[in-house]
């Protein structure tokens, strides 16, 4: 009898699930709020970072990084996409300089 090995998962894969387990810990209230902040940026703005999610004042939150899937929803529903421009942070204290995405809004300038 041989048994057959686990397959092994793609990063895509690992990616997708640590993105989803972040997502699904944050509060549904935040994640409204967030995504609707995030809907209005792209509406006024060729271009966003999550910098500016956070100065339009989306509320802290214990895990930070929970704007990544608010970020990944937008692409998902058309609102923004991904430009290949990076930026160091602005917000030292929560991200410590460190280069974030530059994203296009597909929205901006429309009803």
């Amino acid at each position: 009898m041989t048994d057959k090995e686990p397959r092994q998962r793609t990063l895509d894969e690992v990616l997708a699930e640590a993105i989803d387990k972040v997502d699904s810990g944050t509060d549904p209230m935040w994640r409204g709020n967030a995504r609707g902040r995030l809907l209005q940026l792209a509406k006024t703005r060729p271009e966003l970072t999550t910098d500016d999610l956070w100065e339009a004042g989306v509320p802290q939150t214990r895990e930070n990084r929970a704007l990544g899937p608010i970020m990944l929803w937008g692409r998902r529903v058309g609102i923004i996409t991904p430009t290949n421009n990076v930026q160091a942070s602005r917000l030292h204290e929560r991200n410590h300089g460190r280069r974030i995405t530059v994203w296009r809004s597909n929205i901006f300038g429309k009803d």
